[in-house]
């Protein structure tokens, strides 16, 4: 499962760091809800 193109690239680079510290399931997961967390701080 690929992610969610709507993910930047710049963000999707930060989140590598801490890939390791999660299944591939569930860094979906993480990277999809730290998206919904920043996306309404964006104007």
């Amino acid at each position: 499962m690929l992610l969610d193109p709507s993910v930047p690239a710049a963000l999707l680079a930060v989140l590598e760091l801490v890939r390791g510290s999660f299944t591939t399931p569930t860094f979906h997961t993480f990277a999809a809800l730290v998206m919904g967390l920043i996306a309404p701080l964006v104007p």
